[in-house]
């Protein structure tokens, strides 16, 4: 007899899930900004009409091998800011070097990394905190790493 399955499967995501107009429904502020030598992404809701914003929370977004302007990238970060009700903080720890689109594996893919020390990302990753709770007033922090930057999260 079959299995039962309590969920059924499905091969790709539901549209929704896609909404290249996600940031077109909500009033946020996403803006470059310079962070000690480097730039970042950074974006948070703007206040309800009448309120104040206040930072109180925030994410800081290490990005995948595609960087900081990567558009998947940059949606989370938008989806994050809304729905955590935080600001968030990607940083580009790749200082200007474009990110990488191809698989992550090889010994292109090694020669690419081996531009990124793990010493430097980590002093990256540092920088970005005090910027977040000195400069925005962050009070309660959370740290998320997509691909590789989840290895440079937990190192």
């Amino acid at each position: 007899s079959p299995r039962h399955q309590p969920f059924p499967m499905r091969s790709s995501p539901p549209s929704r899930a896609l909404d290249r107009d996600f940031s077109l429904k909500y009033a946020l502020r996403q803006e470059e900004v310079d962070v000690t030598d480097f730039s970042a992404y950074l974006v948070r809701e703007e206040p309800r009409e009448g309120g104040s914003y206040s930072a109180g929370a925030g994410v800081l977004l290490l990005p995948d091998a595609a960087g900081w302007k990567h558009a998947r990238t940059r949606r989370l970060a938008d989806r994050l800011a809304v729905f955590c009700s935080c600001l968030v903080l990607v940083p580009d720890l790749h200082r200007g070097a474009a990110g990488w689109e191809g698989p992550a594996a090889g010994t292109a893919f090694d020669a690419w990394q081996s531009g990124l020390p793990p010493a430097r990302l980590a002093s990256d990753a540092r920088e970005c905190a005090v910027h977040m709770r000195a400069d925005l007033r962050v009070e309660r922090m959370g740290l998320v790493g997509l691909g590789l930057g989840g290895r440079d999260a937990l190192a």
